[in-house]
């Protein structure tokens, strides 16, 4: 006999009688790798569990996020403003605090229409929003709350973008990407215009339990989130296909400085 579909066996014959007992082969057996000292007093906006919340890296949920209509992979939060902007069809639109629509904002006529966005980030050093997608082409959308204008900058063909983050102590953004076939997650920084400034790509292998979460040969990797903070990056991780799931199901922390990666939570399901 023979595997069929993605796989195929070798023409010699062999004989498989014996499970592996390595644990770091088995996702019921992660374990998470980092030191209490090592990890920062932030929250991140995520669900775990089924419940959408402010949770703490060891996934611990601090404040229930509540806000009606309002998709936490698709918004933002202007703490001036007492405002959320949620990523929609057509625009953006603009939500009160406790999760009430305000106003619609239409994409002008002069920028392409919205295929697959994936992400959307608050720059406060220039009061713009900022949205990427990725589809055949991949687009850096930006609006100018002030004068109420958008402007858009491609980025390439289909760059497996997942999530956008602005990263207000070193002024630049972050996109978070990993493309099919390809044996690491790769971290861009944009500067105000999209217009990239450097690469870092972090091996798969460095991600503790990545690659349980689908199938490295047959298919897209699962939705990825990521969350700039002073000294580090924080990037969650979605349960992906295998379970029909938009939970997390893994946390990270890299140290921006250390390149350093900790697996800090993961879904014990």
């Amino acid at each position: 006999g023979s595997f069929t579909g993605s796989y195929r066996a070798t023409k010699e014959e062999f004989l498989i009688n014996k499970i592996d007992e390595n644990k770091l082969l088995k996702s019921n057996n992660l374990e998470t790798n980092y030191q209490d000292s090592e990890l920062p007093e932030t929250t991140i906006l995520t669900k775990i569990n089924g419940v959408d919340g402010k949770y703490n890296l060891k996934g611990e949920l601090k404040e229930p996020f509540k806000k009606g209509r309002l998709n936490i992979d698709k918004v933002t939060y202007i703490k001036d403003l007492k405002l959320y902007y949620q990523i929609e069809k057509s625009g953006l639109g603009e939500y009160k605090e406790d999760g009430s629509p305000s106003q619609k904002i239409e994409l002008g006529l002069d920028v392409p229409r919205f295929s697959w966005p994936k992400g959307i980030s608050y720059n406060k050093d220039t009061h713009h929003l900022a949205v990427v997608t990725s589809h055949v082409y991949s687009y850096f959308y930006d609006y100018d709350l002030k004068l109420k204008k958008w402007t858009a900058k491609k980025l390439g063909r289909d760059k497996g973008y997942s999530d956008i983050s602005y990263d207000e102590h070193a002024k630049n953004y972050i996109l978070i990407s990993k493309s099919h076939g390809k044996s690491q997650v790769t971290l861009s920084f944009l500067d105000n215009d999209g217009k990239l400034l450097r690469k870092e790509e972090i091996p798969l292998k460095n991600l503790t339990g990545f690659e349980d979460l689908y199938d490295p040969d047959n298919g897209p990797a699962p939705k990825m989130n990521i969350f700039a903070k002073k000294d580090h990056i924080v990037i969650t991780v979605q349960a992906g296909r295998r379970s029909f799931s938009s939970d997390t199901a893994r946390i990270y922390l890299y140290d921006k400085k250390s390149k350093k990666v900790s697996l800090t939570w993961f879904a014990k399901k």
